[in-house]
């Protein structure tokens, strides 16, 4: 109760406020505020009651046995309570405000549903230390890319406490209809292709249905990526500019990390055919799924790019992406920064001295710095499937071939690069002296320290 009261007392007040003449809080701004205070609950409460805060989650749960039936309606009343308690505070708080955080399509109601059906479906996770920031910023992407389209709700008590507190019910049905579906199927798609619970060294990791789980986890990540990367890129871009282009910058790069949380363990959330390839050249994929993945990826990007270029009619270009200069500088500066980003991304998935942890966010704040400053140069694609897919929903093809060759030079570089510095994988100890670098004479010290410390002194005496 009190975490939901407190999710849509701020998340509801910001976008009240945002809305509002004055416009006291961004569009981006009411967007983050969502997405920090959903962070900031799971490990609040998270460890006591699930940090549900959502009806349609606890339902969803409920539905795959991951929470008991009979604590459901004591659940849902709990959280809409809280909802409605903060969304009458709101209305004394913030009078003469008349709508509260409510929401409503901005055009066809089944345009609405399905956005809203997308979106939750995309907060989809395993239970870890980090499903904070993954959920969170699952959170924060959907707001931003769906907040001018359904109002980005993707919860029946969000939606319901403002709507009684402000009398206002327009299309209702969608924001309890649409999360209830979403958040169904992508629990349902989740237990599918999750890992079994058994130790890893007992699944087989060639076997078919092992494979068929990879290649489902990538389709759908990669869907994901381009169905909210494009979407909001191209809202950023149509006349009404609906979402800025830092907002759509940094959906890019939150829902990179929410992906590699989602689903890095199961298929490595490559979610881009250049990866895939660099990953292979320097060993650390096998060559035989290289196509298998690359197929998948590209059928989740031209799926996604074909349900934008419907959902957002009549807006021609679905995050299509083309040279804004000429194609030499767009080819270089997608070589750049995809160079950079394989080579972070090389750092935390294959090297084992490295804080794999936090790959989910090392890579993100990767893809969210070079969209900010490739974009207005060569569109700052990286991906080939992220460009071959709006190409063919918006039958849009200039100069697509650098969005193959750029990115594909630039992870092979990368992958490279970083295997040649990568520090050696063999034991402090065995290293010759003469071949220290900075890090290495670092960790021998260290090393060296624990041996000391660890020493018994009856031992030496």
């Amino acid at each position: 109760m009190i975490a939901t009261f407190l999710l849509v007392f701020v998340t509801c007040g910001s976008a009240a406020l945002s809305a509002s003449d004055e416009r006291k809080v961004s569009k981006l701004g009411a967007s983050m505020t969502g997405g920090l205070i959903v962070t900031v609950m799971i490990y609040a409460v998270g460890h006591i009651s699930g940090a549900h805060m959502n009806p349609a989650v606890t339902l969803a749960f409920a539905a795959f046995r991951h929470f008991p039936w009979k604590q459901v309606p004591i659940y849902a009343v709990a959280q809409l309570t809280g909802s409605i308690s903060a969304s009458f505070t709101l209305s004394l708080l913030l009078h003469p405000i008349k709508h509260v955080g409510t929401t409503s399509p901005s055009g066809s109601e089944l345009r609405a549903v399905v956005t809203e059906i997308i979106v939750t479906f995309s907060n989809f996770y395993d239970i870890g230390e980090l499903a904070g920031i993954a959920v969170g910023s699952a959170v924060c992407i959907t707001s931003i890319f769906a907040g001018p389209i359904s109002g980005g709700s993707m919860n029946p008590a969000r939606t319901i406490g403002p709507a009684l507190a402000s009398s206002y019910y327009n299309g209702i049905w969608i924001y309890m209809v649409g999360p209830v579906i979403g958040t169904l199927l992508g629990a349902w798609a989740y237990s599918f292709i999750r890992v079994s619970d058994k130790p890893v060294q007992a699944i087989p990791r060639r076997s078919l249905s092992h494979q068929l789980r990879q290649v489902v986890a990538e389709t759908i990540a990669t869907f994901l990526l381009v169905f909210v990367t494009c979407g909001s890129a191209a809202l950023a871009a149509s006349d009404e500019h609906k979402v800025s282009k830092l907002g759509a910058s940094i959906v890019g790069g939150l829902i990179v990390t929410a992906m590699i949380y989602a689903v890095g363990h199961i298929s490595g959330a490559h979610m881009n055919p250049a990866v895939t390839l660099a990953f292979a050249a320097v060993r650390h994929f096998p060559w035989k799924q290289v196509p298998i993945y690359a197929a998948a990826q590209l059928t989740g990007s031209v799926a996604a790019s074909f349900t934008l270029s419907i959902l957002l009619h009549p807006i021609k270009h679905v995050g299509t992406t083309s040279p804004s200069g000429s194609d030499f500088q767009a080819l270089i500066t997608e070589i750049v920064m995809t160079f950079s980003m394989m080579f972070i991304t090389s750092a935390v998935a294959t090297d084992t001295k490295a804080i794999g942890e936090l790959a989910g966010i090392a890579v993100g704040s990767a893809v969210c710095i070079t969209s900010i400053f490739a974009g207005p140069i060569s569109g700052g694609s990286m991906n080939p499937a992220r460009t071959l897919g709006p190409a063919l929903a918006s039958a849009y093809y200039k100069g697509i071939w650098v969005y193959v060759v750029g990115p594909v030079i630039g992870t092979l570089l990368g992958a490279w690069t970083y295997n040649f510095i990568r520090v050696t994988d063999k034991p402090v100890q065995g290293i010759p002296p003469h071949s220290f670098s900075f890090k290495l004479r670092r960790m021998k010290i260290e090393n060296d320290r624990q041996v000391v410390t660890c020493t018994d002194p009856l031992d030496s005496a």
